[in-house]
């Protein structure tokens, strides 16, 4: 598809694949559950809200909340990031390759979130570590691409093993636009 898009473009999918260029709003791919997702350009706030798998790619930048109670999948998102990333997150990986706001990974309590960017100081109950040599292999097999290699000075955010309860707010949107 091509131009703009409002919210809830290719959510609730269970397989497939999906690309998109132009700009989409809120919701991109939530819900996900096998759907393979491509926005080249920029997308709005919850973007892969409560994703199980599949694949997302964004390739210009996105909203607050991306990957918010995702358990499962791949988000990868070239450009900035808002705030809240991976935020209440319990499985998955989101790899960002650029900026991220902040309270990265507020209330997650499984995954990791891996920023080839500036990452501000992550909130109660998330850590902030460098990537270990075996995990960039890993994480670039995944990816596929060359282009979407990480570096090895790339960081990783997951969960120190407390939940510190009320941190995660509620993604901000008002589901209005359905």
């Amino acid at each position: 598809s091509l131009g703009y898009l409002g919210p809830f473009t290719a959510s609730f999918g269970n397989g497939g694949t999906y690309t998109h260029q132009g700009e989409i709003a809120s919701f991109l791919g939530a819900g996900n559950n096998g759907n393979n997702i491509t926005c080249e350009r920029s997308a709005g706030d919850c973007v892969g809200y409560s994703q199980r798998s599949g694949r997302i790619t964004i390739l210009d930048g996105v909203g607050n909340d991306a990957g918010a109670k995702m358990s499962g999948g791949l988000i990868i998102i070239r450009g900035s990031a808002g705030l809240r990333i991976g935020g209440g997150m319990s499985g998955g990986d989101i790899i960002v390759h650029g900026d991220v706001g902040s309270d990265p990974g507020a209330g997650m309590t499984g995954g990791r979130i891996v920023v080839n960017g500036r990452c501000p100081s992550p909130p109660p109950g998330v850590k902030l570590r460098p990537l270990e040599k075996s995990e960039v292999e890993e994480i670039n097999q995944l990816l596929g691409d060359a282009d979407l290699h990480i570096p090895a000075d790339a960081v990783c955010l997951e969960t120190d093993g407390t939940y510190v309860e009320g941190i995660m707010s509620s993604c901000t949107e008002d589901l209005s636009g359905i």
